[in-house]
């Protein structure tokens, strides 16, 4: 599972996937009290296994897994053929080359398969240098 600073800034920018209640199993982060004032630099993890978590100041963060990311785009195409040749093609614009990623804009399956979802879902791009996510 990636929870590198960078995937946590992807998730935190994607706004459109953030709009969704928790689930049992879910990854959530989200600063601390003391990371509000050092910008990203401190956050915590906690697994969510309780639905009384409330979304309170410190502003949870979910981290999708693959699973779930693969989930949200699957439903899009016709069948599972086309959804992985869909994917396939995108993750090669991007070096992706079945073993390794050969690139640095996305340095895990999980930053990969954000990307793929933003673009076939909201036709958005991530925009590395500005952190954020635009419309292509």
């Amino acid at each position: 599972m990636d929870n590198t600073k960078k995937y946590i800034k992807m998730c935190e920018k994607a706004e459109e996937i953030q709009k969704r209640d928790f689930e049992n199993g879910d990854i959530i982060f989200y600063k601390n009290k003391w990371g509000m004032y050092f910008k990203e630099k401190f956050y915590e993890e906690m697994v969510f296994n309780d639905n009384t978590l409330i979304k309170y100041e410190l502003n949870p963060i979910w981290l999708p897994r693959q699973d779930q990311l693969q989930e949200m785009i699957s439903g899009k195409y016709e069948n599972t053929h086309f959804f992985l040749v869909a994917f396939l093609k995108f993750a090669d614009d991007f070096g992706y080359d079945g073993n390794n990623i050969n690139c640095t804009l996305f340095t895990s399956m999980e930053q990969l398969w954000l990307a793929f979802v933003m673009k076939k879902k909201y036709s958005k791009k991530w925009l590395t240098n500005e952190e954020k996510w635009v419309i292509i």
